[in-house]
């Protein structure tokens, strides 16, 4: 992110997601980790969605359980949800709109409904696979083998302290 308003930042070498602005405290969304996620999940997204909606007539929200069912088949609406983080509604609306356009095949585990891809979600996922391959490739572009590994490490590790963020926002 490019600096907008001359900012007091901390010393050279500094990580600290504040700086100073007239003399007021404000946060940096050069450093501040959160605005990065967010900022690139929302580019990555709206560009991802116009691009299969208009090539393959499904949005991103449908080719993330697509890609989840290709991964874990015969899994409950609620395990997608789990996995990608998406809520109830959303997860619904899109199992839906995939089934009625015959990319599944609903199955039963005891009392839950579950999902897989059919014939024809799956020729779907290969198709997309490899565009969303694309993607990843030219997003990562200048970034070393080593740089991607370090990223998903940290991420990794994000991910796992998730559960410290919610239980903070709970208390809080």
């Amino acid at each position: 992110m490019a600096d907008r308003r001359p900012l007091q930042r901390a010393a050279a070498g500094g990580n600290e997601p504040t700086a100073l602005l007239a003399g007021r405290r404000i946060l940096d969304m050069d450093r501040y980790v959160p605005a990065y996620f967010a900022i690139i999940n929302n580019r990555l997204s709206r560009g991802a969605s116009r691009l299969y909606l208009r090539r393959f007539g499904i949005g991103v929200t449908e080719w993330r359980l697509v890609a989840m069912l290709a991964l874990e088949p015969d899994i409950p609406a609620a395990r997608a949800c789990e996995y990608l983080g998406m809520d109830k509604a959303l997860v619904s609306r899109a199992l839906r709109r995939l089934d009625s356009l015959g990319h599944l095949k609903a199955g039963s585990n005891g009392r839950r409904r579950t999902w897989r891809l059919s014939e024809r979600g799956e020729a779907l996922y290969d198709e997309i696979l490899d565009v969303a391959l694309q993607r990843e490739a030219r997003l990562l572009a200048g970034v070393s083998p080593a740089q991607k590994e370090a990223f998903l490490a940290v991420a990794r590790q994000m991910m796992a302290n998730l559960p410290l963020v919610e239980d903070g926002d709970a208390a809080g």
